[in-house]
């Protein structure tokens, strides 16, 4: 499948990897969300990859999205123009690696807004995900402002990767969290844990939310 579409400013692409994309044109995007699923089949996406690098809002649904943006991060290149990315790091009960997110955040030196969509900053591998192989995090240089997370339940492993959030990026403005409980107490007990987080920016704030329905 090819994209030769230079003067697009939106894309939605929802898809089986495909074999190759010969062609990519897609100088002029501005918006992309991808929905795309491996299924194990040996593909090539670099072209289309490579084809993204002028887009400012990017989304990546379902983590083999996000695994293909690790597994060919080679092609991946720097988003200078990027101040929005979306991931959704749990689909059916899976997680992102602990390699993905540090690669794509090295090559967002803009970035402004993370959002995770999902629970796998609770998961058992998760409290490694933004640790370079030198031990070191990929937050520590990160430029975002704002961080949303989603689908938030109280765990002490989901409290204790954002305090990690919240001790490494130094340039946090707003982080807003929206959690799901049980009763008014439970809300209680997440709120307070919450707001008692030691945070790197003095201009931190939080913002804890509990919607009636799930935000997905």
């Amino acid at each position: 499948m090819s994209f030769d579409n230079p003067n697009l400013v939106y894309l939605e692409y929802t898809d089986v990897l495909q074999l190759q994309y010969p062609v990519v044109n897609l100088d002029s995007l501005v918006e992309a969300k991808l929905n795309i699923l491996t299924l194990g089949v040996i593909c090539d996406p670099s072209n289309l990859i490579k084809g993204l690098r002028n887009v400012k809002i990017l989304s990546l649904a379902f983590p083999d999205t996000v695994e293909i943006f690790e597994k060919f991060h080679e092609a991946v290149p720097v988003f200078e123009k990027l101040y929005h990315l979306s991931i959704t790091s749990v689909f059916e009960g899976f997680c992102i690696s602990a390699s993905s997110l540090p690669s794509l955040l090295k090559k967002c030196p803009n970035l402004q807004t993370l959002v995770i969509k999902g629970s796998s900053y609770g998961c058992d591998e998760f409290k490694y995900v933004c640790r370079h192989s030198s031990g070191n995090s990929c937050l520590l240089s990160s430029p975002v402002k704002v961080l949303e997370l989603t689908m938030y339940k109280g765990s002490t492993k989901e409290l204790g990767q954002i305090k990690r959030f919240l001790e490494e990026l130094s340039c946090l403005e707003l982080v807003k969290v929206c959690a799901s409980a049980k009763d008014d107490k439970a809300k209680l007990r997440i709120t307070t844990d919450l707001l008692m987080l030691p945070r790197a920016s003095s201009k931190c704030r939080i913002q804890v939310q509990f919607p009636s329905k799930p935000p997905y």
